[in-house]
């Protein structure tokens, strides 16, 4: 009798500003994924995960790990699929692959625009208030490393000043999300000479974090995926980086 071929089965887990995204990586394919507005992920994440693993005719048994997006996003959302995760992760005997929200956008949109020596990515998420969570990753062309990686919080303000001085320092520099928007300051990047993506990318995708855990499966990408037993959520207002 033939013996069915295990698959390596992963559960993806991303809470972004408004939605709740759960997905299957399967072989390192994303084969399914379901989505879930924040409010009616607080009641219905772990059933919905469930029904996920069913339909795709598994369970989280036969999964090798949980890939959770940490943060940054809403605060009462994140701290409960976080802490759903670990439960999940530590009843199991899982792993999870975090994913840092900033630099998982940085690593994703440098690698979608090809990113080249004296050009930069950056990030800007809301981080509610007057606030910015920012990132920049400068030189792609040499490869990911933390010493071309900067990531923080700061007021909208002062994020404007960092962004025009940066923009001074680089050939061609590649902006995404959601703060762009949210403070009307497009026409700043416009006017510095910046790349606007079309379409625009706001927030981290389910996409983003299905990719970047196949990269670190392959390559160990331990600066943006870090595996762990427990995870911590994310908020850069009050974690040092």
């Amino acid at each position: 009798m033939l013996r069915r071929k295990e698959k390596n089965i992963t559960s993806l887990v991303l809470c972004d500003y408004q939605t709740t995204h759960i997905g299957l990586l399967i072989d390192d394919a994303l084969c399914a994924t379901v989505s879930l507005s924040n409010h009616q992920s607080n009641q219905q994440f772990i059933l919905s995960l469930d029904q996920l693993l069913k339909t795709n005719d598994c369970s989280l048994c036969d999964c090798s790990a949980i890939g959770l997006y940490r943060g940054p996003a809403p605060f009462t959302t994140l701290r409960n699929i976080v802490a759903s995760v670990n439960a999940l992760a530590w009843a199991s005997g899982l792993p999870i692959h975090a994913a840092h929200g900033v630099k998982l956008m940085l690593w994703s949109l440098a690698k979608q625009v090809d990113l080249q020596q004296n050009q930069a990515v950056c990030v800007a998420l809301y981080a509610f208030g007057q606030d910015v969570y920012y990132g920049w990753f400068t030189d792609y062309a040499y490869t990911w490393s933390e010493q071309h990686v900067n990531v923080g919080f700061c007021s909208k303000d002062e994020f404007i000043e960092k962004f025009r001085l940066k923009c001074s320092m680089h050939e061609r520099v590649v902006i995404a999300g959601n703060a762009w928007e949210k403070f009307d300051i497009c026409a700043i990047a416009h006017e510095m000479g910046a790349e606007i993506l079309d379409p625009f990318v706001t927030v981290p995708t389910i996409q983003m974090l299905a990719h970047a855990i196949v990269e670190h499966d392959a390559h160990k990408l331990d600066d943006v995926i870090q595996t762990v037993p427990f995870c911590q959520p994310l908020y850069l207002k009050e974690i040092s980086l």
